[in-house]
């Protein structure tokens, strides 16, 4: 007590300020080191090693490191679809979907498609009132079973979320 007495905190100019503030600080300072204690801190978990690509390694269903997608690609069933040019969609060609995402989707069509052309495509399925959609194509090679081909597409305009869920 005569050590409380020789050091009159209060006296001191503003103490009706740091005093609280200094015992907050130290309420808070002893409740992260009893929360150390009680909880610790987890060690970093290293990441899984590379899966090896003589046992099926997929990048399309395991990621790969060098991703340069912006959005999540989506397989499923396939759908079919309408695809034409633009100026010309009154004689459409049959087309299947084959991947999606947000930014395009992935196209089996039955001829070759130079790079940079736009189409427009609609859901072969889709009521009259769904509007086309224009892609570009940002690929074009040939499919894996030789009938067609495969084309990468990308939305000119990303389409409204109820017309994309209509390609699957």
């Amino acid at each position: 007590m005569a050590l409380l007495a020789y050091w009159n905190l209060t006296a001191l100019p503003y103490a009706e300020y740091w005093i609280p503030l200094a015992i907050g600080v130290g309420i808070g300072f002893t409740f992260l080191v009893m929360a150390r204690g009680l909880f610790g801190w987890r060690p970093r978990v290293a990441p899984p090693p590379a899966p090896d690509p003589a046992k099926g390694f997929d990048p399309f269903v395991h990621g790969s490191p060098t991703e340069q997608r912006k959005s999540f690609r989506r397989t499923g069933s396939s759908i079919e679809v309408f695809y034409a040019l633009p100026e010309n969609k009154s004689r459409p060609q049959m087309g299947w979907v084959f991947d999606r995402s947000v930014g395009g989707v992935g196209l089996v069509v039955s001829e070759e498609m130079a790079e940079g052309l736009v189409l427009a495509v609609r859901p072969a399925t889709a009521p009259d009132i769904v509007p086309w959609v224009d892609v570009e194509v940002r690929s074009c090679r040939p499919s894996s079973d030789g009938k067609g081909f495969d084309l990468g597409c990308k939305f000119v305009k990303t389409p409204p979320w109820s017309v994309l869920l209509m390609f699957g």
